[in-house]
């Protein structure tokens, strides 16, 4: 960091301090560390300007603040102050000499991005967000504070409203794409799938983008079309009628003839893993080095990830809440053994707009329809309670978590499977706490 902390300090208009003084960026009074410039956000919720004096008080070296005040330490106005985070992320990204990967979609990121990472690992120095830092604010904390020389940098980039992929790109510029499946996440902040995918087509206005990986949804796409005419970038499309795809052989897949096994069986993660595949054979590697790194291959935290408890088959995808995946993870639970049953809990799901009590209902029938008992939890499940008399099949609803967790917990036994779906805000990862 030291070596770009003059050009920052120039930026922050900080011309009369030792460059060795900032040693690091945060948003989180909590987090902040002696020498830390600390960025005043305003959020929904918190105000960041009200902890501008703790931030001093853990020793920041600056705020960045856009609300003048009578502040007892060294201040910056601004405009902007998430901008101005962005600017100083682009000074950084300015300066690196590798490969940078930009990867977006509406499912299958994260997963995607791990799965990549591992698989270039085999020939590369990679680096990566880690986790889901893929918002306005977390990739560029990643970048500032995290970011180290490398071969090939990988960026998840994510959005949930238009323009935040015009300003994750412009601060970010990936030089290779790649766009995983585009589903209704977020929907509810968009007035079409059509529209979500021109706002996710955004990342292709990078300037320094040369190649993208882009899903055959969008290959008839006006938005990205324009976008990309005149570019010089190669552009390939994946999906069922394109020349990219694979084949499922159940132990694995089959992708232009070869085959590899995959220490997984559902087929949400089979693709994940193809596009990383895809991406990793572009870069270089070589199908016989992605066989061998596949085989160490599992979902990340939270993704279909698989625990055994007290003989029980838990799997906890309590991340995310999307449709999409919702119906995903359904559709790919695995057998009970020794007789047991299948028993799912699900948590409500947001963004999805005038499309809610639809996609609810859908989730909820295709839920009893893979599970032999199901437990449904928030309002919007509870809305559609009345349309759901299926015979054969124990449905509860719940709009208590604490009373939801109790029930379910005296409900399964050794030898079930019990899927934990929800989304991040509801915290569904502590029904195995």
């Amino acid at each position: 960091m030291n070596s770009r902390l003059g050009q920052m300090e120039a930026l922050l208009e900080l011309k009369k301090t030792k460059s060795s003084e900032i040693k690091g960026f945060a948003v989180d009074s909590r987090k902040v560390l002696p020498g830390f410039v600390y960025f005043a956000l305003q959020g929904v919720k918190v105000d960041g300007h009200d902890f501008v004096e703790e931030a001093f008080q853990r020793g920041a070296y600056v705020a960045i603040v856009s609300k003048a005040g009578n502040y007892s330490g060294k201040t910056i106005l601004v405009k902007d102050v998430r901008e101005t985070l962005q600017m100083l992320a682009n000074q950084k990204r300015k300066e690196l000499d590798c490969i940078v990967i930009g990867i977006t979609g509406s499912v299958g990121k994260t997963t995607t991005k791990e799965f990549l990472a591992t698989l270039l690992a085999s020939k590369f120095k990679v680096e990566k967000t880690p986790g889901s830092a893929n918002s306005q604010v977390g990739l560029p904390l990643y970048i500032l504070n995290e970011l180290k020389p490398c071969d090939i940098a990988i960026f998840e980039m994510g959005m949930s409203y238009a323009e935040e992929m015009k300003r994750l790109t412009q601060m970010a510029m990936p030089s290779h794409v790649l766009i995983t499946k585009i589903a209704p996440a977020h929907i509810g902040n968009f007035p079409s799938l059509e529209e979500l995918a021109n706002a996710k087509g955004d990342i292709l206005k990078s300037p320094e983008i040369s190649y993208a990986l882009l899903p055959k949804f969008i290959r008839s796409n006006s938005h990205v079309a324009e976008i990309l005419n005149g570019k010089d970038v190669e552009v390939e499309y994946f999906g069922s009628d394109c020349n990219l795809k694979y084949i499922d052989t159940g132990k694995g897949i089959q992708i232009f003839d070869v085959e590899i096994e995959l220490p997984f069986e559902a087929l949400h993660l089979k693709e994940n893993f193809f596009l990383a595949a895809l991406i990793a054979r572009k870069m270089g590697v070589s199908f016989e080095e992605i066989q061998k790194s596949a085989k160490s291959l599992k979902p990340f935290s939270k993704r279909f990830e698989s625990k055994h408890i007290n003989g029980i088959h838990f799997i906890d995808d309590s991340f995310n809440g999307s449709p999409t995946s919702m119906e995903a993870a359904l559709n790919n639970l695995p057998k009970p053994m020794g007789g047991g049953s299948k028993i799912v809990a699900i948590g409500r799901m947001g963004d999805l707009g005038d499309q809610e009590e639809f996609f609810h209902e859908k989730i909820a029938r295709i839920a009893e329809k893979n599970a032999d008992v199901v437990f449904l939890y928030g309002e919007p499940f509870l809305k559609i309670k009345h349309k759901l008399k299926k015979v054969g099949i124990t449905t509860l609803f719940f709009s208590n978590f604490a009373n939801l967790k109790k029930e379910l917990l005296s409900v399964v036994k050794e030898g079930d499977v019990v899927l934990i779906k929800g989304s991040n805000s509801d915290k569904f990862w502590t029904l195995l706490e």
